[in-house]
C-alpha cells in the first residue's frame, strides 16, 4: 500500500478537483479539502508516499508544490505554460525535494 495525494487541476462536474483527494493503497478516496489551491489550470501534483507516511504531511507537500508552481508560472498552471518553462519545473521540484 501506498498513499497518494492529490491537488490542482480543474472543476469536473462542479467539484472542484482541487479538493485534494487521498487515497490509500489505491483502494476508495477520502479526503479532506484543500486550501489556498486554485483549480484555473489543467495540471495536477500528485505526491505518493509509504502507507506509514502521515497523509497530512504528504498534503502540506502536495499543496506546497503547486502554490509554488502557480506562481512561478504567474498564475496560469495550464499545460502549455507549465511545457514551455519545464527546466523551471524541474529546478522547482529539485528544490522541493532539498
Amino acid at each position: 500500500g501506498k498513499t497518494a495525494v492529490f491537488c490542482g487541476g480543474t472543476s469536473i462536474g462542479g467539484i472542484p478537483a482541487a479538493a485534494g483527494a487521498t487515497a490509500n493503497g489505491g483502494a476508495g478516496a477520502g479526503g479532506a479539502p484543500s486550501s489556498g489551491v486554485s483549480a484555473a489550470g489543467d495540471v495536477r501534483v500528485v505526491h505518493i508516499g509509504p502507507n506509514t507516511e502521515s497523509e497530512l504531511l504528504l498534503a502540506h507537500l502536495c499543496e506546497g508544490m503547486y502554490d509554488a508552481l502557480a506562481n512561478l508560472m504567474g498564475g496560469q498552471t495550464d499545460r502549455n505554460m507549465i511545457l514551455d518553462n519545464l527546466e523551471l519545473v524541474f529546478l522547482l521540484i529539485d528544490e522541493h525535494c532539498d
